[in-house]
């Protein structure tokens, strides 16, 4: 994959609940948050962990709102958080991973490029999904998304629609990491702050992150 230079990080603030869900292809940024997850490491639901008093996915759908005017959420096989009042991307199968959320997101969404982000990211509203987003248009991008310097990226990644027949191919013949479904396409990355970019995969993630900010 390849990479043109980084944009600068900066903070953003979270947005309003949903918006109109029809708007034009061309040059248009969609989102979906992928939700699907079995959460097995965390023992329970982790998109309905709360973080200053507001279930991670509803805190990731308005992040993702502020972006963009149509947001789904990738929430598995079977219909969750119906209640939220935010479209649902159904996948055919449960528990195929995060591509399978992304191929549904493809599906049920109309931009041309897709931001799509891990609802366990409880800072997501102050990531550079801004910065991401607009590097992915001015370079023409099939990818773009977030560094923090790990060897394992955040899932925040915006898509574009044409990746869709080659991410449906690769899911057939079997792959499930993005990594390798996304093997031979365009991509450019945003620095990110490691601290922004943490994510809740266990009760020790929680616990870590909330005595963290409460001690900031």
């Amino acid at each position: 994959m390849t990479a043109p230079s980084p944009s600068p990080t900066e903070d953003h603030g979270s947005g309003p609940g949903p918006g109109p869900s029809e708007l034009p292809l061309a040059g248009s940024l969609s989102a979906a948050l992928l939700c699907g997850g079995a959460s097995r490491r965390m023992g329970r639901d982790k998109a309905l962990l709360e973080h200053e008093g507001e279930p991670l996915v509803a805190r990731g759908a308005r992040a993702l709102a502020a972006l963009s005017p149509e947001v789904v959420l990738a929430c598995g096989a079977e219909p969750r958080y119906q209640d939220l009042g935010w479209p649902l991307a159904l996948e055919g199968e449960a528990d195929q991973g995060p591509l399978a959320g992304i191929l549904a997101a493809l599906e049920a969404t109309r931009g041309e490029r897709v931001l799509v982000a891990a609802v366990d990211l409880p800072d997501l509203a102050r990531c550079p999904l801004a910065e991401l987003a607009a590097l992915a248009a001015s370079h023409d991008l099939d990818l773009a998304c977030l560094d923090d310097g790990r060897a394992r990226p955040p899932l925040v990644w915006v898509v574009h629609r044409r990746c869709e027949p080659a991410l449906r191919a690769a899911f057939a013949r079997g792959v499930r990491r993005l990594v390798d479904a996304f093997e031979g396409l365009s991509c450019g990355t945003v620095p990110v702050a490691p601290a922004l970019a943490r994510n809740w995969n266990t009760p020790a993630d929680a616990a870590a992150f909330e005595q963290r900010e409460g001690v900031a």
